[in-house]
Protein backbone atom coordinates (compact mmCIF):
# COMPACT_ATOMS: atom_id res chain seq x y z
CA UNK A 1 0.00 0.00 0.00
CA UNK A 2 0.96 3.35 -0.70
CA UNK A 3 -0.14 6.76 0.66
CA UNK A 4 -0.68 9.58 -1.63
CA UNK A 5 -2.28 13.05 -2.53
CA UNK A 6 -5.34 13.64 -4.72
CA UNK A 7 -2.58 16.26 -6.37
CA UNK A 8 -0.60 13.47 -7.33
CA UNK A 9 -3.12 11.08 -8.27
CA UNK A 10 -4.62 13.87 -10.48
CA UNK A 11 -1.16 14.88 -12.38
CA UNK A 12 -0.79 10.80 -13.28
CA UNK A 13 -4.04 10.04 -13.74
CA UNK A 14 -4.43 12.91 -16.14
CA UNK A 15 -7.78 14.14 -17.48
CA UNK A 16 -9.77 11.02 -15.79
CA UNK A 17 -11.63 11.77 -12.75
CA UNK A 18 -11.91 8.59 -10.36
CA UNK A 19 -13.01 4.92 -11.65
CA UNK A 20 -17.00 4.11 -11.82
CA UNK A 21 -17.86 0.14 -10.09
CA UNK A 22 -20.43 -0.98 -13.00
CA UNK A 23 -24.28 -0.40 -11.58
CA UNK A 24 -23.94 3.36 -10.53
CA UNK A 25 -24.83 5.27 -13.58
CA UNK A 26 -25.61 8.43 -11.79
CA UNK A 27 -21.72 7.87 -10.86
CA UNK A 28 -20.79 7.26 -14.10
CA UNK A 29 -22.93 9.97 -15.60
CA UNK A 30 -21.24 12.96 -13.29
CA UNK A 31 -17.62 11.14 -13.71
CA UNK A 32 -18.16 11.60 -17.58
CA UNK A 33 -19.42 15.19 -17.23
CA UNK A 34 -16.20 16.11 -15.18
CA UNK A 35 -14.11 14.11 -17.72
CA UNK A 36 -15.92 15.85 -20.62
CA UNK A 37 -14.98 19.42 -19.03
CA UNK A 38 -11.67 19.14 -18.06
CA UNK A 39 -10.55 17.41 -21.31
CA UNK A 40 -11.96 20.22 -23.28
CA UNK A 41 -9.30 22.53 -22.72
CA UNK A 42 -7.11 20.97 -24.45
CA UNK A 43 -9.18 18.70 -26.81
CA UNK A 44 -11.90 18.75 -29.01
CA UNK A 45 -15.58 17.98 -28.37
CA UNK A 46 -16.04 14.95 -30.23
CA UNK A 47 -12.03 13.17 -28.86
CA UNK A 48 -13.34 14.18 -25.25
CA UNK A 49 -16.36 12.58 -25.40
CA UNK A 50 -14.62 8.99 -27.11
CA UNK A 51 -12.13 9.37 -24.57
CA UNK A 52 -14.36 9.94 -21.47
CA UNK A 53 -17.15 7.03 -22.89
CA UNK A 54 -13.77 4.88 -22.95
CA UNK A 55 -12.52 5.72 -19.16
CA UNK A 56 -16.02 5.83 -18.29
CA UNK A 57 -16.66 2.28 -19.38
CA UNK A 58 -13.44 0.45 -18.83
CA UNK A 59 -13.64 1.71 -15.62
CA UNK A 60 -17.28 0.18 -14.95
CA UNK A 61 -15.52 -3.02 -16.61
CA UNK A 62 -12.74 -3.86 -14.38
CA UNK A 63 -13.20 -1.99 -10.78
CA UNK A 64 -15.64 -3.11 -8.36
CA UNK A 65 -17.26 -0.78 -5.96
CA UNK A 66 -14.80 -1.08 -3.62
CA UNK A 67 -11.61 -0.56 -5.67
CA UNK A 68 -13.78 2.24 -7.30
CA UNK A 69 -14.91 3.57 -3.42
CA UNK A 70 -10.87 3.07 -2.51
CA UNK A 71 -9.43 5.69 -5.54
CA UNK A 72 -11.77 7.92 -5.62
CA UNK A 73 -11.35 8.55 -1.86
CA UNK A 74 -7.41 8.65 -2.60
CA UNK A 75 -8.07 11.17 -5.39
CA UNK A 76 -10.10 13.11 -3.42
CA UNK A 77 -8.77 13.56 -0.46
CA UNK A 78 -5.41 12.04 -0.07
CA UNK A 79 -4.97 8.09 1.82
CA UNK A 80 -3.96 5.22 1.41
CA UNK A 81 -3.81 3.11 -2.09
CA UNK A 82 -3.21 -0.15 -3.09
CA UNK A 83 -0.42 -0.06 -6.15
CA UNK A 84 -2.69 -2.39 -8.41
CA UNK A 85 -5.17 -0.38 -8.24
CA UNK A 86 -3.42 2.65 -9.47
CA UNK A 87 -1.73 0.53 -12.00
CA UNK A 88 -5.02 -0.65 -13.39
CA UNK A 89 -6.83 2.93 -13.53
CA UNK A 90 -3.50 4.01 -15.02
CA UNK A 91 -3.82 1.16 -18.08
CA UNK A 92 -6.80 2.07 -18.60
CA UNK A 93 -6.20 5.99 -19.00
CA UNK A 94 -3.17 5.10 -21.17
CA UNK A 95 -5.07 2.38 -23.30
CA UNK A 96 -8.17 5.30 -23.54
CA UNK A 97 -5.77 8.27 -24.20
CA UNK A 98 -3.92 6.10 -27.11
CA UNK A 99 -7.05 5.03 -28.80
CA UNK A 100 -9.16 8.26 -28.96
CA UNK A 101 -6.54 11.46 -28.27
CA UNK A 102 -4.24 11.26 -30.93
Amino acid sequence: MIRTTGAVLAVLFGLAATPVAAGNQQAADIEYSSCVAACQQGQSEARCAAYCQCTTARSQAEFTRQESRQLAKAMLFGGVIDPAFADKFRNIILDCAAQTLQ
